[in-house]
């Protein structure tokens, strides 16, 4: 990851430079993988403690967007795209970190289990709270659509539960986003939001 950075700092053409971009987003989401181990048993044991910093909500997409693109560049038959409207506020309050795990998690389930179609990652802003006594607090609303395989109704019930699913489907080479769909839950409620299909 050093070398990776050290070598964007390099004079480079532009197609040696969106290399070294995508070589560095890899890097970066495999340190988030090995991270979510340790973050997966601090959620468990209740002393996970979310960050508090201010950071560019647009650089964390991008930086989603650029790490997952690469797995179906070579896949005509999904299209995987990112939306937002051009007003959408950049500077947030939050855990950037915890944020872009969890959304790296859910569009690779998504991209995973969608052999032909789409994927879609779509964020806007549905309100905006300035009475709130610690400062403006914004509802952000980020939409995951796809044209994969669907889960079952019966299965609904169960799906934010820590047993997993035991899909048998021959998904694309993707890797595993490294977080469980109930840890993904588990995090967002403690960003004061909620995960729901």
């Amino acid at each position: 990851l050093g070398t990776a950075e050290l070598l964007c700092e390099m004079p480079q053409n532009i197609k040696s430079a969106e290399y070294l971009k995508l070589m560095k987003h890899s890097a970066n989401h495999m340190q988030m993988v090995l991270n979510d181990v340790t973050d997966y048993s601090r959620i468990e044991s209740g002393n996970l403690e979310l960050g508090k910093v201010r950071f560019d909500l647009l650089e964390i997409l991008d930086q989603v967007y650029t790490s997952l693109r690469p797995f179906v560049h070579n896949n005509l038959r999904v299209r995987f795209s990112l939306n937002y409207s051009d007003d959408l506020h950049r500077f947030y309050i939050g855990d950037p970190v915890r944020l872009q795990q969890v959304l790296v998690n859910l569009v690779a389930n998504a991209l995973k289990f969608t052999d032909r179609g789409f994927v879609e990652l779509k964020v806007n802003c549905s309100k905006i709270d300035d009475t709130n006594e610690e400062g403006v607090v914004a509802d952000i609303v980020f939409t995951i659509s796809d044209t994969g395989i669907g889960i079952p109704v019966t299965k609904l019930a169960h799906l934010f539960d820590n047993e997993q699913l035991p899909y048998n489907h021959k998904s694309n080479d993707l890797p595993s986003g490294g977080l469980s769909l109930a840890i993904c839950s588990r995090l967002i409620n403690l960003m004061q939001g909620r995960l729901q299909v």
